[in-house]
């Protein structure tokens, strides 16, 4: 786990102003019955001590997750997780 960024602002998690922290963390879950690793970004409320993701985080730790799958099995893929087009 590393911090990436640290910046005070309203936090979208409990709603108060304080430091939140922008984290990389290791991640591993099951996609397509395959077990997968991979580095997801989330942002930490120490106020709550919860981790969230907001905006572009979801769709970058998808990407991620869906990298990381196409990695273990060997497959060509587009970013979104769809196959890629083989003409090319």
């Amino acid at each position: 786990m590393r911090i990436l960024k640290m910046e005070t602002k309203d936090c979208p998690h409990c709603t108060r102003q304080h430091p939140v922290a922008t984290m990389a963390v290791e991640e591993t879950n099951i996609y397509k019955g395959v077990k997968v690793s991979y580095e997801a970004v989330y942002e930490y409320c120490g106020v709550a001590d919860e981790w969230h993701a907001v905006g572009d985080m979801i769709s970058q730790n998808y990407r991620s997750m869906v990298a990381a799958y196409q990695k273990a099995v060997g497959e060509t893929a587009s970013a979104d997780g769809s196959p890629a087009d083989a003409s090319g």
